[in-house]
């Protein structure tokens, strides 16, 4: 098993790339050229943590960049809360539990019944088989989710065998109090 603690790129083929070090966070995203990517500087003792745009070269030193923006240390960090709550909204989309209930009713799951039933370790051995077979380790800090990664993990989650495995072992699952859950959709599709 890997060290996750020594993790410092996380890729996902053609969707995005995370790199992170001590003074740097560099990312890319799908639509933005192979050759460019952002990074946010965040040096210790600096005042000012700068985002910019730069070219991937090999000489570090010569490597042209546009800074994008700068942000005061100081008011990063005492409104770093606000910010992440912000890019959380942008990036979430609420499920609509009022939506038609009767035609798309999912089943809510929670999270002591997943920890303590057979059933649901058994389904999360199976989804964590799955996930291995689309990611793989590349040296000792680099992660990357494969291509095929969103077929493979809704086909694992959409067969009859896993759902029926998961609902047969949660007749109460609205019962009692919900302190962390899961909505599995009865369609075959993850949400």
């Amino acid at each position: 098993m890997e060290d996750w603690s020594k993790l410092n790129k996380l890729v996902m083929e053609d969707v995005c790339m995370i790199r992170v070090s001590k003074n740097v966070t560099s990312f890319w995203f799908k639509g933005l050229p192979e050759e460019l990517h952002f990074s946010i500087s965040h040096r210790p003792g600096d005042l000012y943590w700068n985002l910019h745009l730069s070219k991937n070269v090999i000489n570090s030193k010569n490597k042209p960049k546009i800074t994008v923006c700068k942000i005061r240390t100081q008011d990063l960090t005492t409104d770093f809360e606000n910010i992440c709550r912000y890019f959380m909204s942008q990036i979430l989309e609420p499920i609509p539990m009022h939506r038609n209930r009767r035609k798309e009713a999912g089943y809510l799951i929670k999270q002591e019944d997943l920890n303590n039933r057979k059933t649901f370790r058994r389904f999360h051995k199976g989804m964590k088989s799955a996930f291995q077979k689309c990611s793989k380790w590349v040296g000792k800090k680099q992660f990357r989710i494969l291509q095929n990664a969103e077929a493979e993990m809704t086909a694992w989650a959409s067969s009859r065998e896993n759902q029926q495995r998961i609902l047969s072992g949660s007749p109460d699952a609205f019962q009692n109090e919900i302190k962390e859950e899961y909505l599995l959709p009865k369609r075959k599709q993850l949400l």
